[in-house]
């Protein structure tokens, strides 16, 4: 869904990594500028540093904050709003969002809610694990082994190879931060050595 068109006085720009303007249609990430624009994060330096910089396209010496959302132009000039770029993962050379995952596996039928986080191989790089939790009306009563491999091949069928999660692990319910967010710290990776993957 769109999110709309920048206000009076806000400036807006959609930018790659190399902070230039991406055309309509492009993938980037929003920087937000203007007369509301924050001066920083109070005491911290490093963060200020990181999120608030300097607008390469005005002379003024006017900033812009970096808000780590992904976006794009559509063709009607209101932005759309696609995630968010920390949750962007590199998986042997591919970027992959893994909401984007997270979302083909929630569409199964048996699965209540799921999440995808990109955990450190022991023998180096990294791999896609999934945990997801089953829908309690009953229909989510497949074995444990049987669900993984149903999910495997239901997400390979939508997914390329790349994007498909090494392993799936069924819990019980996801832990959540204070303010309500999924908590990712208590997604613990998997011991590969027990798994079949």
């Amino acid at each position: 869904m769109p999110i709309g068109r920048p206000v009076a006085n806000t400036t807006v720009r959609v930018l790659d990594s190399w902070l230039r303007p991406v055309p309509t249609g492009v993938i980037g990430e929003l920087y937000l500028g203007g007369a509301q624009l924050a001066d920083g994060y109070i005491g911290r330096h490093d963060l200020t540093a990181e999120r608030f910089i300097a607008d390469p396209y005005n002379t003024d010496g006017s900033r812009l904050y970096r808000t780590g959302d992904l976006v794009k132009w559509n063709n009607t000039g209101q932005l759309e709003y696609l995630g968010r770029a920390d949750d962007q993962v590199k998986i042997r050379g591919y970027r992959i969002e893994v909401d984007e995952i997270r979302t083909i596996i929630e569409d199964h039928h048996q699965v209540s809610s799921a999440a995808v986080i990109a955990a450190d191989h022991p023998a180096g790089g990294k791999y896609l694990a999934a945990y997801y939790t089953t829908d309690p009306d009953g229909q989510g009563t497949s074995a444990p082994t049987s669900m993984d491999e149903t999910l495997r091949s239901f997400t390979a069928d939508r997914l390329p190879e790349y994007m498909v999660p090494t392993v799936f692990i069924r819990i019980d319910s996801f832990q959540t931060t204070p303010n309500g967010k999924l908590d990712r710290r208590a997604l613990t990776a998997p011991d590969l050595g027990t798994l079949s993957t």
